[in-house]
C-alpha cells in the first residue's frame, strides 16, 4: 500500500516538473517549427501552465492559439438601430490533465468559429501512465497539435503529412461528441463486419441444421449451394481478419512516423493509401454479406416449405 502511494506521489511530482518547465519546453519547439511561424502571423501562441482561466489549476497545462477577429456581422434591431457584432475564431488547443491517480490525459481541441466547427468536440490522443515520459512524448503531441490547427482553422495550409496525422488521430483515437466518448472509427467498422460475419455464419447454419435434423429433410439437392455459402463466409471471414491485421500493422507504421522514429516516405505513403482503401473494401464486404444472407433465406424457405409438406 505504501509503495503504491509512493509511486502515485512520484508520478505527481514528475508532472509538476513538466508543469514548471512547460513554457520553456514548448517555446523552444515552436521557434523551430515552420508551421508555427505561419500560424503566429494569424494567431498568438499561448502556453498556460495552470490553464487559461487565471493559471491557478495545478493539474492542467494548456497550449493554444488565441482568438482572432475574422469579420463582423451587422443586423438591424427592433428599433431599426444597427447592431454590429465582431466575429472571431478560436485556435486549436493541446491540453494536459493530471488525474488523481497521477496519470496524464492528453487531449486536442479543434480550431472553431461561431458558424464553423468540426464534428468532434475534442480527441484524446494519449493516456500516459507515467508523466516522466512527457518530455519525450510532448514532441509528438506538438506535431499533432500543429497539424490539427492547420487542418481545422479557416486559413490553415496543411501539407500531406499534417493531413495524414489528422486522419490518423480521427480514425484511431477516441473522440468526444456532446460530452460522450465515441468508439474509434476503425474499431467500429471492423467490429460491425466481424459481428455480421459471425451472425450469418453461425445463426444461419444453426437454424438450417436444426430444421434438417428435426424434420429429416434431405439436403442433398442443395449440398452444392451449402458448400458455396460456406466458402463465401470463410472467404469474407479471412478478409476481415486480414484487414484487421493490416490496419494494426499500418497503425504502428504511422505511429512510428509520427514519433519521428522512421522517415521512409514510400512506406508512409503506402500505409496511408492502404488505410483509405480499407473503407472501400469494407463497403464491398458488406454487399457480399447481404448477398449471402439472401441466399440463406432462400434455401431456408425451401427447406421449411419441404418440411411442412
Amino acid at each position: 500500500m505504501i509503495k503504491k502511494m509512493n509511486n502515485r506521489l512520484k508520478r505527481i511530482e514528475d508532472f509538476k516538473k513538466f508543469y514548471n518547465d512547460s513554457k520553456n519546453f514548448f517555446n523552444d519547439i515552436a521557434e523551430n517549427d515552420h508551421s508555427h511561424k505561419h500560424l503566429d502571423d494569424l494567431f498568438s501562441l499561448c502556453i498556460c501552465p495552470g490553464g487559461r482561466m487565471g493559471g491557478v489549476n495545478e493539474k492542467t497545462i494548456e497550449v493554444f492559439y488565441g482568438a482572432r477577429p475574422i469579420g463582423k456581422n451587422t443586423t438591424i434591431g427592433p428599433n431599426f438601430q444597427k447592431n454590429t457584432k465582431l466575429e472571431t475564431e478560436d485556435g486549436a488547443m493541446l491540453r494536459y490533465y493530471l488525474t488523481d491517480a497521477g496519470n496524464v490525459v492528453c487531449s486536442l481541441f479543434p480550431a472553431k468559429s461561431e458558424n464553423r466547427r468540426p464534428h468532434e468536440d475534442f480527441i484524446i490522443i494519449e493516456f500516459l501512465k507515467s508523466p516522466s515520459k512527457l518530455w519525450k512524448r510532448a514532441k509528438s503531441h506538438w506535431k499533432f497539435f500543429i497539424s490539427y490547427m492547420e487542418v481545422t482553422c479557416l486559413d490553415g495550409s496543411p501539407d500531406f503529412f499534417q493531413r495524414l496525422r489528422v486522419f490518423y488521430i480521427r480514425s484511431f483515437k477516441r473522440y468526444i461528441i456532446d460530452n460522450i466518448a465515441q468508439t474509434r472509427k476503425f474499431a467500429v467498422l471492423i467490429k460491425e463486419v466481424s459481428k455480421y460475419v459471425l451472425t450469418i455464419g453461425l445463426s444461419g447454419f444453426l437454424i438450417l441444421i436444426i430444421t434438417l435434423v428435426k424434420d429429416n429433410v434431405e439436403p442433398t439437392q442443395n449440398i452444392d449451394q451449402f458448400k458455396e455459402l460456406q466458402q463465401s463466409i470463410e472467404k469474407i471471414s479471412e478478409t476481415t481478419t486480414r484487414i484487421s491485421i493490416s490496419i494494426e500493422e499500418n497503425q504502428q507504421m504511422l505511429q512510428e512516423f509520427i514519433d519521428l522514429k522512421k522517415l521512409d516516405y514510400s512506406s508512409i505513403e503506402n500505409a496511408s493509401k492502404s488505410l483509405v482503401e480499407y473503407r472501400k473494401i469494407l463497403d464491398r464486404t458488406y454487399d457480399e454479406l447481404i448477398k449471402i444472407e439472401n441466399k440463406f433465406n432462400s434455401i431456408s424457405s425451401k427447406y421449411l416449405k419441404s418440411s411442412d409438406d
